[in-house]
């Protein structure tokens, strides 16, 4: 057998490559693609070092999100291991600075120090973030020195709250939404596993074989208002027409029960719906506030359990 030679890993200390704190920031500055990676995010191109706060208090880093100017975030470097000094500066700059987000990078994160920093996070939940972020630098035989960033605390909300703030307004706001109205409905119906909110202007909660029973808006057209639909989607057109006109058979007896429907087979698309409508001339901001958004959430999820009550036996025998 060859004999296999490896070369070996050396780790580096900051100070081995930046005179002090205050270098290390700078180049921060002008690769900022690491910690762009890690957040999700791409920072603004303002991004200021050595930023004065009164009392003679100085941010490392202070920048923001790019395209959102008022979600500022701050990092606080430091060379060796994590420290309470930097704990408590890190505390003092996130009420000076007005920032939602503060990173800390050090070589070792204490394990006291992360917990607090989850805790932090735990009790904020969305209204400010805290990262803990350990960095090495690491030389392989004679290469040339590769920095590693490693995130030891994130937030666990943060991936949500990043997906929510890249959002166009209008998926933004059938996205949250869709959160409320799914949080009410689980309130409702204990065995159910809940589904992440959609961005689009249906959202599907419940599903058999071929049948979903989900909530919809009328798309750009205000006029068509809110509904909840039992939508019959198959490849095949000739399976969904087959199981829309068995329901259709049981008309008289399933309205009776659950009020009166709109029938609608879509003769044309590989699809039927029945739904109840929820019809009024609204508009798509005006979801977001009361009473109109309480009212569409207490319809949508009483209307809901009626349609998946009375449907459901149905479907299961048909299909």
């Amino acid at each position: 057998m060859e004999t296999i030679s490896f070369e070996k890993i050396e780790t580096k200390t900051l100070s081995t490559y930046f005179a002090n704190e205050r270098e290390f920031s700078q180049w921060l500055k002008d690769n900022p693609t690491y910690l762009e990676e890690i957040l999700k995010v791409e920072l603004s191109s303002t991004i200021l070092t050595g930023f004065k706060l009164p009392g003679g208090l100085e941010v490392d880093i202070l920048t923001s999100i790019k395209n959102h100017k008022n979600l500022k975030l701050f990092i606080e470097n430091q060379f060796g291991g994590s420290d309470h000094k930097h704990l408590g500066q890190i505390l003092t700059y996130m009420t000076e600075t007005g920032a939602k987000t503060a990173i800390w990078i050090a070589e070792n994160i204490r394990r006291e120090h992360q917990q607090t920093l989850t805790q932090l996070n735990n009790n904020f939940k969305q209204e400010k973030f805290f990262f803990g972020i350990e960095v090495q630098i690491i030389l392989i035989g004679k290469s040339k020195p590769s920095i590693n960033f490693i995130p030891v605390v994130i937030p666990e909300e943060w991936d949500n709250w990043v997906f929510t703030h890249q959002l166009t307004t209008t998926q933004g706001i059938y996205n949250h939404f869709w959160k409320q109205i799914i949080e009410n409905f689980s309130r409702s119906l204990t065995h159910w596993q809940p589904r992440n909110p959609s961005i689009n202007n249906w959202m599907w909660i419940y599903r058999i074989r071929d049948i979903r029973f989900q909530w919809a808006f009328g798309g750009k057209d205000p006029q068509k208002g809110f509904s909840v639909q039992l939508s019959i989607r198959n490849p095949e057109k000739e399976r969904n027409t087959y199981i829309y006109n068995e329901l259709y058979k049981n008309k008289t007896e399933i309205e009776e029960k659950i009020g009166r429907l709109i029938w609608d087979p879509q003769q044309d698309r590989k699809r039927c719906l029945i739904q109840f409508s929820f019809t009024m001339n609204f508009k798509l901001n005006d979801i977001m506030n009361d009473p109109l958004r309480s009212d569409l959430i207490k319809w949508g999820v009483e209307k809901m359990k009626k349609m998946i009550e009375v449907f459901e036996p149905k479907v299961e025998e048909i299909t």
